[in-house]
This record gives structure tokens, sequence and C-alpha cells, in this order.
């Protein structure tokens, strides 16, 4: 244990006083701070730092033995903190000063103070704090040398650089081996089909940490057999985990079965409530990395009891015993992956498709290193992250092979060696960015914007001279995936939310233990009384039954991260709570029932990010206008607060500021003065007739944003008229606009929409660098020429999404953007025809098209689209989406003809289209709710067809490589007609069909001998199910096995059994 600690202690002071040091050099650079006043000062500062810095190296390894080294380390990190506290107090004072006299930063140095107030008292105290903090380390630094540390100038020059390959691996991010696809079928296949007629049965999945028993659970989850097979819109996910209280988990279900329930809500209260929500639902829960039954057995096993018959518990554990405590059906044990598929996932993780020699070259090697992992797929995962950032040569993997972190033993249970080494391998700045991410709950959702403020917030990213911080800080996010110490959470755009795995997490709050805390009021109470002299700096406290601040957090002076979330109780804060904890730069209140804030908000001198998300406070204080060093504001959806105090425009240091969902009546007069923006989410639109007093701003004060890399602007109908010119063309760095109106409902005159047509035409512009545009509820009867003719705007543009614009006739050409990958067109109520110019001209047409969807589009009767040979249109489109669209007709020549990359096509609610024809890419179909379909043919590399309530479909052709079908209908009263074998078999490959029916009656129809058998009987493997009820079929034509838990009944057995309580309570 001492020996982790002691590296760890060693390491964190590396980061501070790396950080320090830079601070304070940047400072002295700078001519324009009154600092420069004491620039002797600051250099003789820097040199101290910088010697003391010399002697880490040796002070890491002596820690490991001697408890004296390991506290003068202690003492050196908590200097350094304090010294950026004062070094960070006096910029920010000098800084005011700068603020307040402009003129008396540019005199000369002769005599810069000979125009400020209190000058030489200033410069006498900040001079003074300086000299303190040198002598503090000077007086470190002579211990250290007396307990015989030795001087390394080497340890200034870690590796500290983003490196590696930018691209991504092209890998499933839950891949753990070509076995879980088995796994999965087989244990859906189990719990869709077992017969038990008991109103609900537990399926347990075993293994050890790290083996994939979350990622098998996930699989089961997504099934689409599961999705449809039980009354819940969504099966519903639990993570329980050690932390995970009785009341959090009842809540947590409540909420995801739609229920609702009161914050302050009891036990008591909630097993009520969950009963309620339960009674008589085909549910199916998953309950993820339980640890004990007691929750099954004290706390949801009665109320579960409600449940209908079929219902299915699915259980992830590390201990069988609690499987068995619980009442298991059957158990699944995960296995280890063999050394050849470990080298297997190996080689997709760590090698590119042109590095056969290098993989050929380092196989040997590359298979021991898999054995170290004893075929557990985080651990080949995370060692790929290290092979992967470093050079591909044997010497180097040797390295690795040879680390003696693989038998490391001091560590958290079931934490390996190689996770250690995963993180050992990381620059300084990541090891804290990565430590900050293990402090939140396990299975926690990470938005990368989240991860990306927090860090910049305390300091992690360091500046460059080519990007902004949060785009340097970006680039650390896209490491730490790489090297897969953060999982990607699946189905995310661009990877956009990730999670910590438990192992990982595990051991950054134990390499953090000296200065992170995770957990509740009674965790936090035992953890301080155990050491009253420990200075923790980051704190996350998880409490849903916290009513206030405890005493004992008040007296943690030194706390830097005070993140309390989900406190729906704690609806006031001491007055005197800011005075005390002064040091904070992060303050995260999201999801609290906080009413107000204190005034003694303002004296958080060091505060960089503040959020008060989803809290129903109705009033902000002006003194938050005093956060001088303020950079993140986060506002989202504060329900009950409906303006912004003036002050907010003092703070110039702001960087984003976000209040999409808050109902704010407009945007503070003066806004423009913040400078440096980058990011604004949810800019109102003012209200003119709403603001006699001129105290909100106009949209024209955006112009000076002039570093805007993001900006969404809603209730847009409220523009008011404004100079000729748009106020967003001369953002070269804009990337994401989202332009919005919030009129639905109300009924808009030809006035109107001439009057909204000119504000997107004359104001809203964007420049050529816009990479996201979406555009919803405008409600012009055309767009802006700038849509309509100027392609130059769109040379950037991936994803265009054009969202409730109910009154436009006709679309954008969109055919000549180079870059668009996305399309979304969705609620164009007025659209009847998608013609030509919508692809535009040339002989190349939406080249890198990826993605194209067409919804809820009532009057769309016509796509215009001619195949061309000499044409290339929608060459990479992969997935094609058309929903909700009931008068369509047909589908063009030209999408069959041009877009050959085609894999995934929907078609779902076109009720008007009568045949679905020739896609030769197509490799999964989905067919849904067509009521007047009736002929699909030639898809000749279809393997998995989804067909539901298209029960006009009576000619089907031939589909050679289909292998798993799946039919329903709530209407039909037999299987369709196109089952039945043909002398040239229609589906030669098929491997499995699955079938839901709309009663025991019609199921019946499908036992031996039963009317329907001959269209089954030839299939290798059957299995048809009653919607809602948990009544099957189940054959294998070889080895034969049929099951089966009806028999043939008559009309009157079946009118009875229908009428039976068990089924009606179904119904």
């Amino acid at each position: 244990m001492a020996e982790i600690v002691s590296t760890l202690a060693s390491q964190f002071v590396s980061a501070l006083a790396s950080q320090f040091v830079s601070t304070i050099v940047e400072l002295v650079k700078d001519e324009m701070t009154l600092l420069k006043v004491v620039r002797s000062e600051l250099q003789q500062l820097v040199f101290e730092a910088r010697l003391v810095q010399n002697y880490l190296n040796d002070a890491e390894h002596k820690a490991m033995h001697d408890i004296t080294v390991r506290t003068w380390l202690s003492e050196l990190r908590d200097a350094f903190y304090d010294a950026d506290d004062i070094i960070d107090h006096a910029r920010t004072r000098a800084e005011k000063v700068s603020r307040a006299s402009p003129a008396s930063a540019q005199v000369c140095c002769f005599s810069p103070w000979t125009s400020v107030s209190g000058d030489l008292v200033f410069r006498h105290r900040i001079g003074g704090r300086i000299r303190s903090v040198k002598a503090r380390l000077g007086e470190i630094l002579k211990r250290g040398v007396e307990l015989g540390l030795v001087r390394d100038d080497s340890v200034r020059h870690r590796r500290e650089g983003i490196h590696g390959r930018d691209a991504d691996p092209d890998v499933e991010p839950d891949i753990v081996g070509d076995g879980i696809e088995d796994d999965t079928n087989k244990l859906v296949e189990m719990m869709i089909t077992d017969g038990d007629e008991r109103k609900i049965s537990v399926y347990g999945i075993v293994g050890i940490g790290g083996i994939g028993k979350t990622t098998l659970a996930q699989k089961i989850n997504n099934h689409r057999s599961i999705r449809e097979n039980f009354h819940s819109p969504l099966p519903v996910w639990i993570c329980v985990s050690k932390e995970a209280n009785d009341l959090r988990v009842l809540k947590s279900i409540v909420k995801h079965l739609g229920g609702k329930y009161n914050s302050d809500d009891s036990v008591g209260e909630l097993l009520h409530v969950l009963g309620r929500e339960v009674d008589g639902k085909k549910l199916f829960l998953i309950l993820d990395d339980v640890w004990d039954s007691h929750l099954w057995e004290r706390v949801l096993k009665k109320p579960l009891s409600k449940v209908g018959p079929g219902s299915r518990v699915l259980v992830t554990t590390r201990d069988e015993g609690v499987t068995l405590q619980m009442g298991v059906e059957y158990i699944h044990n995960v296995q280890e992956l063999s050394v050849k598929d470990g080298w297997s996932l190996m080689c997709k993780l760590v090698f590119s498709a042109n590095e056969e020699c290098d993989m050929q070259q380092l196989q040997d090697i590359g298979m021991r290193i898999v054995e170290k992992c004893h075929g557990l797929p985080l651990a080949i995962r995370t060692v790929a992250g290290v092979l992967r950032e470093n050079e591909k040569h044997p010497s180097e993997w040797e390295k690795v092979l040879e680390n003696p972190a693989w038998s490391m033993s001091d560590l958290p249970e079931g934490v390996m060696g190689v996770l250690y080494l995963s993180y050992e391998d990381l620059p300084l700045h990541l090891k804290q960015c990565f430590l900050f991410c293990t402090l939140f709950p396990k299975d926690f959702a990470l938005f990368e914007s989240f991860l990306i403020e927090h860090w910049v917030a305390q300091g992690y990213v360091k500046e460059d001279k080519d990007l902004i911080v949060e785009e340097v800080a970006r680039k650390y996010y896209r490491e730490l995936l790489r090297r897969n110490l953060l999982q990607p959470v699946p189905y995310t755009y661009e990877k956009a939310e990730c999670q910590v795995h438990d192992l990982l997490r595990s051991l950054g709050l134990h390499l953090a233990q000296d200065e992170h805390f995770f957990g509740n009021v009674e965790a936090l109470t035992r953890s301080l009384s155990a050491s009253p002299t420990k200075r923790l700096r980051h704190f996350v406290i998880w409490d849903e039954s916290l009513t206030a601040i405890p005493d004992s957090m008040k007296d943690q002076t030194s706390t830097r991260t005070l993140i309390l979330t989900k406190n729906f109780l704690m609806n006031e804060l001491p007055e005197d709570l800011f005075q005390k904890l002064r040091t904070l730069r992060v303050l995260n209140f999201r999801e609290t029932g906080l009413t107000t804030m204190p005034k003694s908000l303002g004296s958080l001198l060091h505060l960089r990010c503040l959020s008060l998300s989803f809290v129903p406070i109705e009033e902000l204080p002006e003194s938050i206008g005093d956060l001088s060093n303020l950079q993140y504001l986060l506002l989202w959806s504060c329900k009950k607060l409906s303006k912004l105090p003036r002050s907010i425009t003092s703070l110039y240091k702001l960087r984003c500021l976000t209040v999409s969902g808050t109902p704010l009546l407009g945007m503070p007069s003066g806004i423009g003065k913040l400078v440096n923006l980058n990011r604004i989410v949810g800019f109102v639109t003012n209200d003119e007739s709403n603001d006699p007093n001129g105290e909100l701003c106009s949209l024209e004060e955006i112009r000076s944003f002039s570093e805007l890399r993001g900006i969404s602007i809603v209730n847009l109908e409220k523009a008011a008229e404004a100079p000729r010119g748009s106020f967003l063309n001369d953002k070269k760095h804009l990337h994401h606009l989202d332009l919005q109106c919030s009129n639905e409902g109300q009924r808009c005159t030809e006035e109107d929409m001439t009057r909204i047509e000119e504000v997107f035409e004359e104001q809203l512009s964007p420049p050529c660098s816009l990479q996201r545009l979406i555009i919803s509820g405008y409600f012009g009867s055309k767009f802006p020429t700038w849509m309509m003719q100027d392609r130059r705007i769109f040379l950037n543009l991936k994803i265009l999404k054009l969202l409730r614009c109910a009154a436009c006739v006709q679309l954008p050409p969109l055919g000549q953007l180079p870059q668009l990958d996305h399309l979304e067109i969705a609620d164009a109520e007025s659209i009847e025809c998608i013609g030509l110019e919508f692809m535009g001209t040339g002989d190349i047409l939406f080249p890198k098209l990826n993605k194209l969807f067409l919804l809820r589009m009532p009057k769309w009767t016509e796509w215009q689209w001619v195949a061309r040979d000499n044409a290339k249109v929608m060459p990479r489109l992969d997935i094609l989406c058309i929903s909700d669209c009931p008068n369509l007709e047909a589908l063009p020549d030209g999408l069959t003809h041009h877009a050959t990359a085609l894999t995934a096509l929907e078609i779902r609610e076109v009720h008007s289209l009568t045949v679905v024809e020739r896609f030769n890419s197509v490799k999964i179909l989905k067919l849904h709710f067509n009521n007047n379909l009736t002929r699909v043919s030639d898809f000749p590399t279809i393997h998995t067809m989804d067909i539901k309530d298209c029960d006009a479909l009576l000619d089907l052709g031939v589909f050679p490589s289909l292998q798993f079908l799946e039919w329903g209908s709530k209407y039909a009263e037999h299987l369709p007609e196109w089952l039945l074998p043909k002398d040239v078999p229609i589906f030669p490959a098929l491997r499995k069909f699955v079938g839901m029916v709309k009663d025991v009656e019609t199921l019946g129809r499908c036992l031996v001998d039963g009317p329907d058998w001959p269209k089954i009987k030839h299939i290798s493997n059957v299995s048809i199910g009653v919607i809602h009820l948990l009544k099957f079929i189940s054959y294998i034509k070889e080895p034969l096995d049929f099951k089966a838990n009806i028999s043939l009944l008559s009309s009157d057995e079946i009118d009875a059994l229908d009428a039976n309580d068990e089924y009606e309570h179904q119904a």
C-alpha cells in the first residue's frame, strides 16, 4: 500500500509543481499584468520551485520505504496548493486594479503604480506573500536535503505531450471475444421461451471483475427479442454496486418504469409505488454488479411478486452465492478468453490494417503479454492502450512485459496490476484527468463537455498557442478513450459519453484517497474522523437523504471541488459556507432542491465552474458578478429562473454559458462585453415589448463574440428588425449552430412568415467554418437564400437537421455539400415532392453522406431521382430511414441504382408504398406498419429481415443470403403464405425464424400437424410467441427438438383460457 500511495504522492506533487511553474512563467511574460512590478520576486519563486522539482524523482523511490520522505512529499504537496492559491489571488487582485484603471497597467516600468490608489500597500502585501511562499518552499527543500534526497535534473523532462495515432481504433467499444454472440443468443432464447409459469424467474451471469459480465448483459438488453417480449417500453437496467442504497435503487426502478414519486418519499412509500407500477406487467429487470442478496430478499422480492407471468430478472455478480440466495433459475459462468482469442482482440486494438508485418514480428511477445492478462478482456484492452501509444518494437514491448506493475499486490480487491501499469504509462496531466473521472458512481455516464469544463476549471489542461483550452482538453479525452481507460457509451455520436469500468474506478479512488472523496455523508464523517488532519481537495457527495451541508464539510477549507448532486431534499445553504470554502474551483449543485444561493457566493475568488442545472432556484444573487475567474456557468433547465442578474456582464473570463431549457425573458444588456465566450447554449432572443427599460440585449450583441465555437439561439420568432448584415458570418471559428423558433401551436400570419424569413435571411447567415447546423421550428415558407444558393457556406458542414420547418414547400439543394455525413429532415409538413433540385447538379452528389433520415412528412408523395450511369450519388450512404410518410408512393430508381453502399434500410408507416425491391447491398431490412406493401424482392445480400404488421405483403422474391427472419402481426390470423416451401426456396440460407402472433389460437395453428405447421417445419430453427403472453412454440429441425406450452385447443377452450384472470390481467 505504501508503495503505491508514495508513488502517487510524488506524481501529484510533480503535476502540481509543473502546473505552478507554468502559471508563474506566464505571469512573468505578461507585460500587461500589474504583477510585473513584483517580477523579480516571481522569478525567484520559479527558481525555487524548479529546484524542488529536481528532487522529486529520488523522493518517489525513497518514499516507498521511508515514512519521513512520504511526510515530506505531503508537506510539499500542501505547500504547492497553498502557493497556487496565493498566486491566483494576487493575479486576480492585480487584474482587478488593471480593469479599474487601464492606463495604470501600461505606464512605464519606472513608475507603474503612480496613478493607482493604494498601490504601495498592494505591492507590499503581494510581494510579502510571494516571499513567504518562496521561504516555505526553501524550508521544505532544506529538510529534503537533510533527508538525503539526491538532485536529478531529468525529472522535469518527463513525457507530457499528447502523442500516439490520431485515429480511433476501428473496434466495438464493448468487444470481449467472438463467443459473446453465442452466449447472448443462448440466454435470450432461454429467457423468452422458458415454459415456467411462475410470475418471475431470476437468471444469473457470474464471473470475476473485468471478464465481460456487464458487456454480455448489455448485449442481452439490446437484443430485439427481449425488447419485443416485455411490457416495459425498455428493459429496466439498474446498476447496484457496493455504494447503492435501497432508496436510490427504488427511485431508479420507478423512474425507468415511468412512475412518479416525491423527492422525500420513504422506502415504504416507494415500495408501494413500485408495486403499483409493475402490477400485471411482464417485466425484464437487469440488476448489474450485485454484491449481496439483501436488496432482493428484503426490498425488491415482495413488490415484484405483483408482476405478470413470464417476467425475468437478470443479475450480474462476481459471487455465485448471491444468485443462489436469490433462487436463480440458471447461472451462466463467463469464461476467460483463450490466448488465441485474446491475441486476436489485442491485434484489433493495437494494429491498423497496414501493419501486418509488425503484427507478425510482435506475435510471440504479444501472446506472452496476453497470457499475463489471464483471459480478461479488460486487462487486454488496457494494456493494448499502452502498446498502441508506444513504438511497435520488440524492445518496447519487452519493457511492458517486464514491468513490475504486473506483480503488484497492494491493490484493491480484484484490481489487476496491468491496470496500474496502464495508469502509470500516462503523462502527468492525463493522470489528473483520469483520476477526476473516477470520482463518480459506477456506471455513471460522463459527458465529454462535462469533463472538459471540469478539467479546465482545475487547471489540468495546458495552454496551446494554436488551440483554445477546450480543444486541447478534447484531445486529452480522445487519448483516454484510445487507451481504453474511458469506455465510450454505445451509440453516442462521436463517443461524446463515456464510463469508467468499475475496476479502473476502484483503482482511481484508491490512488487518490489522500485527495479525493466519493460517498454519502455517513462515509464522509467516518473518513474525516479517522484522519482529522487530512486535507482532501475534491469531494463528490452522493446522498439523496441529505438535507443540509454537514458541519464537517464546512471545515474542509482546502476544498477545490464540491459536487453535491441529486440531493433533492436540500433547499438552502448556510450563509457562511462560501466564506469558509474560499479555495473552491468547481461548485456543482446539479439536481438539488436549492431555491436560493447565499450572497457570499461572490467571495469565491478562485471559482472557475458553477453548475446549478436542473435546480429550482428562483434568483441568482448580484454578487455572482464578483466571480472574476468564472469560466463556466451552467444553468440548464432552471425552470423557476426567469432573469439573469445584470452583474453577469462583469464575468469577463466566462467561456461557456448554458441556459437551455431555462425560461428566461432574454439575455441581460451588455452581455456582448464577455468576449471570451466560445460556447453559448440557449441564447434567448429578446421580446422588446416585454422590456420597456432596455434591460435585455438584442441579437446584435452576438457580434462581439469573436471566439464562438458553438451557439444555440432560441425564440427567434421574437427577433426584432436589425441593421442589414449577419452577425454570425464573421465568426471564423464557429462550428456548431442551432437556430430555434418556439411558436408551436400558434397561428402564423403572412406578416409573421415574412418577418421570420427576413430575420434568417439578413441576420443569421453563418460562416463557412460551420460543421453542424440545426434549424427547428422555422415557419417561413422558403428557406433563406444562403441555404438555397450559396453552397460556399457549407463546404465544411457534416451534420444538418431541418426539424419542424412546417411551411417550407421546397428543400434546399444539398447534393454538392462535400462533407455532409448526416442529414435529418423531420416534420416537413408542406413538402409534397423531393425534386431534382434537392440533389443539385453535377456528377458527384452527396459524396460523403452516411446517414439519411426522412421522418414525419405527411404530404410527401414523390421522390424524384433519375438513375445516371455516369454519376456518383450517395456512394457512401450506409443507413436510410423513412418513417411516418404515409403518402409516399414509390422509392426512386436513382436510390437503388446509386446507393450501392447502403447496408441498413428501415421503412415504417409508409402506407402508400407497395413495392420495395432491387437493393443489392442492403444487409439489414426493417419493414414496420406499411399497410399496402405487397412485394419485397431482389435483396441478394440481406442477412437480417424484420417485418411487422405488413399484412398485405404477398410476394417475396428469393433472398439467397437471409439468415434471420423476424415477422409479427397484431391482426393476422395465420402465418404468411409466403413461408410455404417452394420448388425454388426463397430463403435457402435461413437459420432462424422468430414470429409474434396476436393470440393463443393463432399460435395453436403452428403446432405439429396444425394448419400452419407446413409453413415452418422446413426451417432450421423456429421460435414463435404470443404478443405480451408467455406462450410459445420452439422448434429445431436437426436434431429434432420441439417444445410448446400450449395444446391444440378448440375455440371454446381458447375463449375460456382468455377469460382466465391470469391472461385478463396481462391483456
